[in-house]
């Protein structure tokens, strides 16, 4: 997961934040327990296990069966994180429902979240993808009702529904930094989803939690910069630097 190595950093830099901004009498209040990271489409755990190292709480999220067991393995392995993971092994959607994981024979464990018995079969026809098992999905909202410091998604596509299925949480509780893989369904989807998180109050940009931002205009009238990967958000309160456009 090297390739990563990037986000895990600007995820661990963004957990910093709530401790020095209550030090400093900055807009996170002060809270006597640690920063929370929620990591939806936690994988094998490259990025909930570098933030329980460093002493930060987790609430991490996997659908795909033999992956929720290899991160199981790896916290009996290492019971001095236990007690700071919280591991549900559950999809996240923008409604309950009993969705299927599929993979292909390359990354077989890169799960895709696919609800719905025709689409499915679409999924799998001729593709390379098969069945790997089935989740339960359920909203966010309806897990978490507290702060959260970063927020990461990673679900192959799904993140919009994880969004909508949030946003009871990016409502009523702070969400200070938001880490959003922004690669499936073209420019339309793409737009769709930055527009959603503009409209939530945040500034977005193309590479990392520091800016440059893109324009919130531009966001708005879908004249952006489109992401090639991943999205760093952060609210507009808490970014440091005045959007620029891109």
């Amino acid at each position: 997961h090297s390739y990563e190595e990037k986000e895990v950093s600007e995820v661990l830099w963004a957990l910093q934040q709530q401790q020095q901004q209550a030090q400093t009498g900055g807009p996170a209040a002060p809270t006597p327990r640690r920063p929370l990271m929620v990591d939806a489409g936690a994988n094998v755990g490259a990025f909930l296990f570098r933030a329980a190292d460093a002493g930060y709480r987790v609430a991490a999220f996997e659908g795909m069966p033999a992956n929720v067991a290899l991160l199981r393995a790896s916290l009996c392995a290492n019971p001095r994180l236990a007690d700071r993971v919280a591991l549900f092994g559950t999809a996240l959607g923008s409604a309950a429902d009993t969705c299927y994981i599929v993979s292909d024979q390359v990354n077989v464990g890169d799960g895709h979240t696919v609800c719905g018995e025709e689409a499915v079969r679409k999924r799998t026809l001729n593709t390379g993808y098969f069945v790997r098992g089935q989740a339960g999905v359920r909203r966010l909202d309806s897990i978490l009702a507290e702060d959260v410091q970063v927020l990461k998604l990673d679900v192959e596509g799904f993140e919009l529904q994880v969004l909508e299925g949030a946003e009871g949480l990016l409502t009523k509780h702070r969400v200070n930094y938001i880490l959003a893989a922004c690669t499936f369904g073209g420019a339309p989807r793409q737009r769709q989803m930055l527009k959603f998180l503009d409209g939530l109050g945040y500034f977005i940009s193309l590479d990392s939690f520091r800016g440059p931002w893109l324009t919130p205009a531009a966001v708005a009238n879908g004249t952006s910069r489109l992401p090639w990967n991943n999205i760093f958000c952060a609210r507009k309160e808490l970014a440091q630097a005045q959007p620029v456009r891109l």
